[in-house]
């Protein structure tokens, strides 16, 4: 089954992401949000479990150490823990939890260059199909710095419409989603939570990926490595 044809991204390069710590009586007066360097620009952001969301840019990052996807949200396993060789990786990830230790340490495993690619692709056939934001172009940054620590693989994202400055509509079914190409996530959070009836959660343990797009995720990983 054939897709829509994926328009190539454009690749913006950086120097630097720093994120910054929160002085001690802006936490107090719990008036100033979380903040950002890019190249020496301040922005503030809001963060999510995978990606923070850069409002004045329309630029969503993803959270990464050298170069791997991590999670943010508190309490989940650790990077570190599920690359031993005894873990099991077919046991469920605490009481209830959707998803195995295996799908964890798959999920760390991965790229931020393939992770960025796949969500590339996903926007663009959702937003090809009416049911997403339009994706704009692809943040690269060559190093990140966060607590003083300086992490030279860097960090990537994509620039996207804002979704709340869009015509509200019907939020799209699961259908819909797989119809266009694209699977939805294991929890269906990107069915779940739409805003403004567009579906723009796409990241998860086990995430929203394009359908059939191996090929594709290669070339714009290719082009990411490449700018």
């Amino acid at each position: 089954m054939s897709y829509f044809i994926v328009d190539k991204p454009e690749i913006k390069a950086y120097g630097c992401v720093e994120f910054k710590k929160r002085r001690f009586f802006e936490l107090l007066m719990g008036k100033r949000k979380d903040r950002l360097l890019i190249d020496g620009v301040e922005y503030e952001y809001d963060a999510g479990a995978w990606a923070c969301w850069v409002p004045a840019l329309c630029l969503k990052l993803l959270f990464s150490r050298e170069g791997k996807l991590v999670c943010r949200y508190p309490g989940v396993p650790a990077p570190e823990a599920l690359m031993a060789e005894d873990v099991d990786l077919d046991k469920q990830a605490g009481p209830g939890s959707p998803y195995t230790y295996g799908d964890w340490r798959r999920v760390y495993e991965k790229s931020m260059e393939v992770r960025v690619a796949e969500l590339w692709i996903a926007s663009w056939r959702l937003y090809k199909s009416g049911l997403g934001p339009r994706p704009l172009a692809i943040f690269k940054a060559d190093k990140y710095i966060e607590h003083d620590s300086v992490d030279e693989a860097g960090m990537v994202g994509i620039f996207t419409e804002d979704v709340t400055r869009l015509p509200e509509k019907q939020d799209a079914s699961e259908e819909d989603v797989m119809a266009c190409g694209v699977q939805v996530d294991r929890i269906k959070s990107c069915v779940r939570q739409q805003l403004n009836g567009y579906v723009v959660d796409l990241n998860s343990v086990v995430g929203v990926v394009p359908v059939d797009a191996d090929d594709e995720v290669h070339e714009v990983v290719e082009m990411i490595g490449s700018s």
